[in-house]
């Protein structure tokens, strides 16, 4: 007796680990269908398990009658016919296989959504998401192509064996001298061989169809391949996109600096050109002073050249006056040249004409030409301070301009930055790179799965 039989398998599946609450965990057609295969599946184990022992028990028959063939060491009461029935129930539950295609929407390969990049992200992710769940589809359909595997390596190996026990039973046959025992077992050997034969076109069944699933697997697989290679190149659309704005940031940001910078030196000059009006104003505020004070002495200088002149004048009139009636001061009555009173003419007339004459040749001239100086000097200051207000005045309107001038470059400056870091929030570069590395590690574990037997 080959070993086969002594080594054959007896194996018993409870349906409950098929059919249970784990049935309700996968939500795809396919995983379901697989579920359902292996509910079936395990029914046919069980009903092979029977199989098997009708075959040891066959064997123990044979055992009896021979004692060179090996004992079953389970032997049962199952006939041939029910048997017979059993396998048929096994070839009406394989039939009943059915494995659901895929029907899980695939992602498109469109062009990108590219009003944004948060807009971009978001239809990359919900490709790659429908691309997984294609993925997860195949890989749910690998516990039914397992089963049916096993089912189908199961019924080849019962099939051997049912055929090995009919060659054992047409053995013993011929060493019956008995017609009817001998019958009995040539009868139960044709019943084993037809039971062989059942069993391999069982097998036939069961591996037609995993052999469609297998062919559905690879073709889904391959398009899955397409899908990926695709998806791939869109992600690498979407990082050539973040590093084109990415370097155009950085030139902004270039720009932007040196603006900045420019803007600075700007306002240092305009800070030294208010420093310089400054200056300039408080030099005026000097110049004003001085001026109102020289202003002063002018008016005075003019007053002392008038009051001189006012005195000279009064004493000239007095000595005159006294002159035209000095009969009325000499004591004698008499006539300016007849009065004899010298020091009285020395007092009233000669004295006031000494005094008036050296005013008018000494003093006056003396306060006139000092007059005279001031005035020079007060014009040439008043001019000079004129200048320096002209120069105030424009030099106080080019730092407006120049002010004004700042803060219009400003505000574009200003509103420039704003805008730059509106576009790096917009872009958010680091963090839509990561996504899309996880995308691809997503994508690339998911698939993988679907090639794992």
């Amino acid at each position: 007796m080959p070993s086969v039989l002594a080594a054959a398998p007896r194996i018993s599946v409870p349906l409950s680990f098929f059919v249970g609450p784990f049935a309700l965990v996968s939500q795809s057609a396919p995983a379901r269908a697989s579920l359902q295969a292996v509910a079936v599946i395990a029914e046919i184990y069980i009903t092979l398990d029977q199989v098997t022992t009708w075959g040891f028990d066959t064997l123990d028959f044979a055992h009896r009658i021979d004692p060179k063939v090996p004992s079953a060491p389970f032997p049962t009461s199952l006939s041939a016919l029910v048997i017979g029935r059993k396998i048929g129930q096994v070839r009406a539950m394989a039939e009943t296989i059915q494995f659901a295609t895929f029907a899980a929407p695939l992602p498109t390969l469109d062009s990108l959504e590219m009003s944004s990049f948060d807009a971009t992200r978001n239809d990359l992710t919900s490709r790659v998401m429908l691309f997984t769940d294609a993925c997860m589809e195949v890989t749910d359909s690998f516990e039914g192509r397992t089963e049916a595997r096993n089912l189908a390596r199961r019924l080849t190996k019962q099939h051997e064996m049912t055929q090995k026990i009919g060659d054992i039973l047409f053995d013993a046959m011929g060493k019956f001298p008995f017609l009817e025992a001998a019958e009995a077992l040539g009868l139960n050997g044709l019943e084993a061989y037809e039971n062989s034969r059942k069993l391999s076109e069982i097998e036939g069944i069961v591996s037609a169809k995993t052999d469609k699933l297998e062919t559905a697997i690879a073709q889904r697989r391959t398009l899955l391949q397409g899908l990926q290679t695709g998806l791939l190149a869109l992600l690498d659309q979407e990082l050539n996109r973040l590093a084109d704005k990415a370097h155009e940031l950085e030139k902004k940001k270039a720009e932007l600096d040196t603006r900045s910078h420019e803007l600075d030196q700007d306002q240092t000059q305009i800070s030294n050109e208010q420093a310089l009006l400054q200056a300039l104003r408080m030099d005026i505020q000097d110049l004003r002073d001085a001026l109102d004070s020289l202003r002063d002495e002018v008016r005075q200088a003019n007053s002392q050249v008038a009051s001189l002149r006012s005195e000279a004048a009064q004493l000239t009139t007095s000595a005159n006056n006294a002159r035209a009636n000095w009969a009325a001061i000499c004591p004698n009555g008499n006539s300016f040249d007849a009065c004899g009173h010298v020091d009285l003419k020395r007092l009233r007339y000669f004295g006031p004409l000494d005094r008036s004459n050296n005013i008018t040749s000494t003093r006056l001239p003396q306060a006139q030409t000092r007059a005279s100086q001031l005035q020079a000097t007060e014009r040439s200051n008043t001019s000079f301070y004129n200048q320096k207000l002209e120069q105030e005045r424009s030099l106080a309107a080019r730092v407006d301009e120049h002010v004004n001038r700042h803060a219009d470059v400003r505000t574009v400056l200003l509103a420039d930055i704003k805008q730059y870091w509106r576009e790096a929030y917009e872009s958010r570069a680091d963090l839509h790179r990561q996504e899309n590395a996880a995308d691809r590690e997503r994508m690339r574990r998911s698939f993988q799965r679907t090639g794992n037997a």
